[in-house]
């Protein structure tokens, strides 16, 4: 409805900020509604977790174990302050232009007629964007906060099974730790079974989303390549017979053509071929660095076995 009966006063950075945030809450909403259909699958993923732990008897493991779960405790955190940031951000650039950032449509209420309008306009929208905030914080994250842990066990279920037959117990003491080795391996393909359903669907939106960001670059990217050449046409045209003045005109106006189009995204970050290579690196560089972060638990010493 803001669009229809505001479209008229959107400037075209808010129309596109507006636009953004619209299709985050759409697909943000959408993965809600797959992750509520089947949150009974989220309970019988913590319900393995808690057989996970009853697998974990070694101190070294279970430190591991925990060690895990304040990352996952850290990443919530990092999730919501990431946004909870961007939601606060846009309220005090919108209070500074003096202009709601998004411009809703709320019933009976226009927020040019007084300053109280105005203000009560952007309260309702900032806790509505600071309740998406929220939300999409808790469906984008999940997935990490239930993978870390299988990750985790996954590593120690390989140690295990390295240690097959290498200490100096009886017969029936090494075929009772392949069972447990086998009993563990049931229990990771069961948790995989569980989680599998309800992350494919919300990684299926999240490509979706990715798919159509990725068109619009593409589509900025030809624009660009397109404008560029207006300078071009304007310097080959037949100007070198005209007026002084002409010239000058010319000139000027050859400047201007020689100012890139850029689509901005929050008004931060350019959305172009290079900002999408820059963010495919930051994925990578925090990759690369949780993968580091693990690097110490492979120097765990274990207990020797008598």
């Amino acid at each position: 409805m803001g669009y229809i009966s505001h479209l008229n006063e959107y400037m075209f950075v808010e129309f596109l900020s507006s636009l953004q945030v619209a299709l985050n809450t759409l697909a943000s909403s959408i993965k809600v509604l797959i992750v509520w259909a089947m949150i009974h699958r989220l309970d019988c993923a913590i319900e393995t977790l808690d057989k996970f732990d009853e697998l974990v008897t070694k101190r070294p493991e279970q430190g591991r174990i925990h060690r895990t779960v304040a990352t996952c405790n850290r990443v919530v955190l990092y999730y919501i302050l990431f946004y909870t940031a961007y939601v606060v951000s846009t309220f005090f650039l919108a209070v500074k232009r003096g202009r709601p950032p998004y411009q809703n449509y709320y019933p009976m209420l226009d927020w040019h007629a007084n300053s109280l309008n105005f203000w009560l306009q952007l309260t309702l929208e900032f806790f509505s964007t600071l309740g998406k905030g929220f939300q999409n914080a808790c469906v984008d994250c999940y997935p990490i906060v239930f993978i870390l842990p299988l990750q985790t066990h996954i590593r120690i279920f390989s140690e295990r099974l390295r240690q097959l037959g290498e200490d100096l117990s009886t017969p029936e003491e090494r075929y009772r730790k392949l069972v447990d080795c086998i009993e563990y391996h049931k229990t990771i393909l069961g948790y995989c079974d569980v989680l599998r359903p309800i992350i494919s669907g919300t990684i299926f939106v999240q490509f979706l989303v990715l798919g159509l960001v990725i068109g619009f670059t593409v589509f900025s990217i030809m624009m660009s390549d397109d404008w560029g050449t207006l300078a071009d046409a304007l310097f080959e045209s037949n100007w070198i017979e005209e007026e002084q003045r002409y010239k000058k005109t010319m000139q000027y106006f050859l400047q201007k053509l020689q100012q890139p189009i850029k689509f901005m995204a929050i008004n931060v970050f350019p959305i172009s071929l290079a900002t999408n290579i820059d963010m495919m690196k930051f994925a990578m560089s925090v990759f690369a660095f949780m993968q580091k972060m693990r690097i110490v638990e492979k120097f765990s010493r274990h207990p020797h076995h008598a």
